[in-house]
């Protein structure tokens, strides 16, 4: 008694990119069938000579609908393919390129299959284990593109996915990542284009005005007696002056938009508490600490003064003192640095 076998990822896998049930082997799923003079829509049986118009999709499986077909059909989630009966999604068909429906299928077969295995060179360990996988993927999309083993070749696609699925998953957060940076890119060269193309507008505008009212102006001074030279000359000076004006004006609200705008996207810190000074204090992992010298520390620091002038008390009080420091700082500073060999060759 024969059991049929449960369905495979793999079977899932082919069914899904090529658009044929596994060992299938009726001709008219084929893509191939569908010649370049069969460019007829089989629902509706439009061609390119009663509809001049006309715009053909393919699906996977290399059959053709017409654009109108597909809006008036795709009113549920799946239909069925009029030539094959096969159930098809909207997002399988897509707009006819190539003449022959093979190629159409078979390009469509291995767009599909480089969006997933997307493995580069920096991925392998060596340069003949890249070349193995590029073999591999070619014999892939081969088999899927003629219907050759397609059971084999689906368990062949899963286990390449699962194999390298954290490269795949990377290289595709990285392809992400470059195609969001090219449209912003993209998307700031067009403002830039649209900002430089409204600005010669502009520009072109504010001269057609000043050439006007140049004009409007002389002819009012030539009116009141005055030639036409000294017209010129003073339409000329009035009218500068105002641009600077206006162009001084328009440089400061821009500043002042630019720092409002930059106050806006500062981010409001928290508020920390106060710092509070804390005295260092000093500890030697081996060596001594100077002991209290109060005594010595008062009667030493002058100018000129000596360690036995400090310690006989020969120096006056008043020559020992600076301002700024106290004497203790400098006793006990330079006593530590003894200690610690600070001061040794």
């Amino acid at each position: 008694m024969e059991v049929d076998e449960p369905p495979t990822a793999g079977s899932a896998v082919v069914a899904a990119t090529t658009g044929t049930t596994p060992g299938s082997s009726d001709p008219s799923e084929r893509a191939g069938f569908c010649r370049p003079e069969d460019e007829v829509c089989p629902h509706c049986k439009a061609n390119r000579y009663t509809r001049k118009d006309l715009r053909l999709f393919t699906s996977l499986c290399g059959h053709f609908l017409c654009g109108e077909c597909l809006d008036n059909l795709f009113q549920r989630a799946t239909i069925r393919c009029p030539t094959c009966r096969e159930e098809r999604r909207r997002n399988d068909y897509e707009l006819k390129v190539f003449d022959s429906g093979h190629v159409q299928r078979d390009v469509a077969i291995r767009r599909r299959q480089l969006q997933r295995l997307n493995l580069t060179e920096k991925d392998f360990p060596t340069l003949a284990a890249y070349n193995d996988y590029l073999e591999q993927r070619e014999d892939i999309a081969y088999n899927l593109s003629n219907d050759l083993d397609l059971v084999e070749t689906g368990q062949r696609l899963d286990k390449l996915l699962n194999d390298y699925a954290e490269q795949i998953a990377t290289n595709e957060a990285r392809a992400d990542r470059l195609r969001r940076e090219r449209l912003q890119r993209q998307k700031l060269e067009q403002d830039a284009a649209l900002a430089r193309r409204r600005l010669a507008e502009q520009r072109a505008i504010q001269a057609e005005q000043r050439r006007t009212k140049e004009r409007t102006m002389i002819m009012g001074l030539l009116e009141r007696g005055v030639e036409l030279k000294q017209a010129r000359l003073q339409v000329k000076t009035e009218l500068d002056q105002e641009e600077r004006a206006l162009a001084d004006e328009a440089a400061r609200l821009r500043q002042q938009q630019e720092a409002d705008a930059h106050m806006e996207t500062l981010v409001p810190r928290e508020a920390a508490p106060l710092f509070v000074y804390q005295r260092p204090t000093r500890k030697l992992a081996n060596g001594l600490i100077t002991p209290p010298t109060p005594e010595i520390a008062q009667a030493f620091y002058a100018s000129g003064a000596t360690w036995q002038q400090a310690l006989n008390g020969n120096v006056a009080e008043t020559l020992l003192r600076v301002g700024g420091y106290l004497p203790e700082w400098t006793l006990k500073r330079g006593l530590q640095e003894a200690l610690d060999g600070l001061t040794l060759d």
